[in-house]
């Protein structure tokens, strides 16, 4: 029996490099656990706020948000609650040289197969660096 449960892992080893590939090298996101600390940050979300993925795991989204858009937070509560399943907002980041950084947020909570909340799933995306790419101009 222990035979088959190590194939059965080594098995599965090549999709789960796969899945830690494309996360770590997507344009857009970051994992977030139930108390608003990230478990991980991509490439992305650190080079858009200037921290490294050790420095930006050791805050919180609150910590790195603008002080303004601070209550903006609390759609991330309700949707913990399932009183809302998703919601997407341009809300204002502080770099670590405190510059300020529009990002575009989607959030969603990922439940178990009981409903329950097990972490929530932000991703992000620098609408500045976006709208260059696009050829157009983004002032605020």
């Amino acid at each position: 029996m222990e035979a088959e449960g190590r194939a059965l892992y080594e098995s599965l080893q090549p999709g789960r490099e796969r899945f830690r590939l494309a996360f770590e090298n997507a344009p857009i996101g970051s994992v977030v656990g139930l108390d608003c600390r990230m478990q991980r940050a991509i490439r992305t979300l650190c080079d858009a706020l200037g921290y490294s993925e050790r420095e930006l795991l050791a805050r919180t989204f609150i910590g790195i948000t603008h002080p303004d858009d601070v209550q903006k937070r609390f759609s991330l509560g309700r949707s913990f609650s399932g009183e809302i399943p998703s919601y997407r907002l341009k809300k204002r980041f502080l770099t670590k040289d405190k510059r300020l950084v529009w990002l575009d947020l989607t959030a969603l909570v990922v439940r178990g197969s009981r409903g329950e909340s097990l972490y929530g799933l932000a991703m992000v995306e620098n609408i500045y660096r976006a709208q260059a790419r696009g050829g157009g101009t983004h002032k605020r």
